[in-house]
């Protein structure tokens, strides 16, 4: 009975040749097609996932060393102001001295040349008085010979 329905439904005796045939065709592709793969993918899905754990770790150490780089460039750029602020400090203050020390030359040179001009000045002044005296007793007999000789 089983089998006339079989073979009312156009099922034959090849069947079982083709079950057979079916399943030592699955087993050469499972065992050297479908196995190898799947094991090459499991392996490349737990190296994927551990290199992805192992990437977000290095970038988290990547962070840290980067906040660290900040904070110590920040450091040096606050060091590097303040000796730029105290250089520049003591420049000035050099700067000042150097300038009242040429204000109190230039005053000390203008005081000494002053007084050299003063100086030079009384004795000018005398000689004009002596020369100015003699001038006067020379015009005085130069005048007196012209009146005496009229």
């Amino acid at each position: 009975m089983l089998m006339d329905l079989l073979h009312g439904l156009g099922v034959n005796q090849t069947v079982l040749w083709q079950m057979v045939g079916f399943a030592f065709t699955y087993l050469v592709l499972y065992f050297l097609l479908f196995r190898p793969f799947f094991e090459a993918y499991t392996e490349r899905v737990n190296r994927t996932f551990g290199q992805a754990e192992l990437a977000e770790k290095y970038i988290e150490e990547a962070k840290v060393f980067q906040r660290q780089y900040e904070e110590k460039a920040q450091e040096l750029n606050q060091q590097f102001k303040n000796i730029f602020t105290q250089s520049r400090a003591q420049a000035n203050k050099m700067s000042e001295e150097i300038m009242m020390e040429a204000r109190q030359k230039a005053k000390d040179l203008l005081s000494q040349n002053q007084s050299r001009m003063k100086i030079e000045e009384d004795k000018i002044r005398k000689e004009l008085q002596v020369a100015a005296s003699g001038l006067s007793e020379s015009i005085t007999q130069q005048l007196l010979k012209k009146g005496v000789a009229q």
